[in-house]
């Protein structure tokens, strides 16, 4: 009985076909591996790139709380005691029976948030607790915002302290980002509504005073304001000039300059339980003394 001859030829081809199945197979996975990949890297580096604008407008919100405190702000003026209170105002003549209105800050008691942390709060709760600060040519994204809590008065510095929270997002509301930063402001040239001042004795050898100052510097608490001839005249507009300036702490200063002395500002050493902070430039040619001191 004769055998049946096996066909070597169809075995090779059927091996081929295999081999060539499984290196489609490889050559698939690859290209799934590698699509995926390069949608995942894609991804994140949209993710980064979010999360750099939602930083970038926190810290452009802390910027502008601070330029907000440092010019619309002074010590003892109303604050905020509880969430969602509507920021201080005060109103002026501007003209032809017209009223216009300075907004000055939301500035909240620490108290505040003793059981409340901000950073954990939603969109929702800072749009309506927040201060929203437009960033321009930016509509694409939402505004950032910002709280500012009054930390209170550091003794040791004389500086009122603040800590300042802001709050952004990039071009997605998921990518939220915060800064958190504690500001110290020494001195303000506001006079709000302070219920606390000081009576504070200034002298100098061209005359003296008995002020009483409010806790925030005033530009009206100079003790010295004689205005020079146009060829001795500082860029400040005297040629000599002096006041006192307290502190959130209860300190006096003297600063004062002279055309002499080059119309820089020159400041004494903060003192208070009546000590004088004093000051020594030349005027006239010779040596003169400013002081101030707790009366």
């Amino acid at each position: 009985m004769q055998q049946a001859r096996k066909h070597p030829k169809k075995f090779q081809h059927g091996m081929i076909l295999i081999i060539s199945l499984m290196i489609l197979v490889v050559v698939a996975g690859l290209s799934i591996t590698i699509l995926s990949t390069t949608v995942s890297e894609k991804n994140l580096a949209h993710n980064t790139q979010d999360q750099i604008i939602a930083k970038e407008a926190a810290e452009y919100a802390v910027s502008m709380a601070k330029q907000e405190i440092t010019t619309n702000w002074g010590i003892g003026m109303t604050e905020c005691t509880a969430l969602g209170c509507t920021c201080p105002s005060k109103s002026y003549a501007c003209g032809q029976s017209r009223l216009c209105y300075i907004y000055y800050p939301c500035v909240y008691q620490n108290s505040v948030f003793t059981n409340i942390d901000p950073t954990a709060q939603n969109n929702a709760w800072w749009t309506t607790n927040g201060e929203t600060y437009y960033l321009p040519n930016q509509e694409s994204i939402a505004q950032p915002s910002a709280l500012i809590i009054d930390l209170g008065c550091d003794a040791a510095s004389g500086n009122n302290l603040f800590r300042i929270i802001g709050r952004g997002t990039g071009i997605t509301s998921n990518s939220v980002a915060f800064s958190d930063t504690t500001f110290p402001m020494p001195l303000n040239s506001q006079n709000i509504g302070s219920s606390t001042t000081y009576s504070v004795y200034g002298q100098s050898e061209q005359g003296n005073i008995l002020l009483t100052l409010n806790m925030a510097k005033s530009t009206t608490q100079s003790f010295v304001a004689v205005a020079g001839t146009s060829s001795t005249t500082c860029p400040q507009g005297y040629n000599y000039y002096g006041e006192c300036q307290l502190n959130c702490a209860g300190y006096v200063r003297v600063m004062a300059y002279t055309y002499e002395s080059g119309c820089v500002n020159t400041y004494g050493a903060w003192t208070n339980n009546y000590d004088m902070s004093r000051v020594y430039l030349k005027l006239n040619g010779q040596s003169q003394y400013f002081v101030c001191g707790m009366n």
